[in-house]
């Protein structure tokens, strides 16, 4: 058989390989790429062999390819859920734009805390650099939680009003 009788057997079973296709798969240009391969290997296929059933075969041929392509997209799947299962293997580092970043932000909140009044400077040193909690800063400046807990409202104030976005 020669190409234009391929064309044509194709032509005429077109619609009916599409759908039956994209009953498969769910993306409709898959399906059009899976159709299309299966003409050209039908043509192909035609000028070297006799088919008793050009149908039949048509079918035949967009269902091995279609599974052809579920297998090759699980395969693919599996690999990326391999990956994805080593998070070892992403490189937790920051990039070295984000590490310039953020020193920048560090340097400009240094020169922020050393602007704060004392007070507001030493309970905030204290709760979020030393890691003091309320009992301990208490017990140091001989402060109420109160207090306290207004001296830190007033710091992290100080250092959002400064801080760009």
């Amino acid at each position: 058989m020669s190409k234009p009788i391929a064309a044509e057997l194709l032509a005429l079973h077109r619609d009916e390989l599409l759908r039956f296709i994209k009953q498969r798969i769910d993306c409709p240009e898959t399906a059009l790429d899976i159709l299309h391969d299966c003409f050209m290997r039908f043509s192909n296929y035609l000028e070297r062999h006799q088919v008793q059933n050009p149908r039949a075969f048509l079918y035949k041929m967009a269902a091995n390819q279609t599974i052809d392509h579920i297998r090759q997209q699980r395969r693919a799947d599996d690999r990326r859920i391999e990956f994805e299962a080593w998070p070892e293997l992403i490189d937790p580092a920051p990039s070295p734009e984000d590490t310039i970043a953020a020193r920048q932000r560090m340097a400009m909140l240094e020169r922020i805390i050393a602007e704060m009044p004392e007070k507001n400077r030493q309970i905030f040193v204290m709760r979020h650099i030393r890691h003091l909690s309320f009992t301990e800063i208490s017990q140091v400046t001989g402060l109420a939680y109160n207090s306290i807990f207004k001296y830190l409202n007033e710091a992290l104030s100080f250092c959002q009003k400064r801080m760009p976005d």
